[in-house]
């Protein structure tokens, strides 16, 4: 195929070519693609059988948006250092609690996102 793209045309037009106007040194004329086949459906996703995932458990959700293909995606929001990859990392809570501050000129603001506020320290 040869996308052509005239200043007459609107828009670009693919048109077919013979495999020996391909150049050899391309290597496309030995090559096959697929034919179109629909994607295999995939599964519902489950997330592991594993205590990060609900304790202490998301702050907000189930919330569900449908994606351009059709599918429904359902995803949760967790406070950022309750997410389950942290969970996992081992950290002491006070090491996960310090991983919700934010530093902003040196000084340290407590942010809670999932609230929307955020609060200075206190003196």
């Amino acid at each position: 195929m040869r996308c052509q793209n005239t200043i007459s045309s609107k828009g670009a037009a693919w048109t077919p070519v013979s495999p020996a106007a391909v150049p050899a040194a391309s290597q496309l004329a030995s090559v096959s693609f697929d034919s179109g086949s629909p994607p295999a459906i995939p599964g519902t996703y489950t997330v592991p059988n594993d205590p990060v995932w609900t304790n202490p458990g998301p702050a907000a959700g189930p919330f569900q948006v449908r994606i351009d293909d059709g599918n429904v995606v359902t995803y949760y929001w967790y406070r950022f250092e309750d997410q389950p990859a942290i969970m996992k990392a081992g950290l002491t809570q006070a090491e996960r609690a310090q991983l919700g501050l934010v530093g902003i000129n040196n000084r340290f603001y407590s942010a809670r996102f999932d609230d929307l506020q955020v609060v200075a320290p206190s003196r």
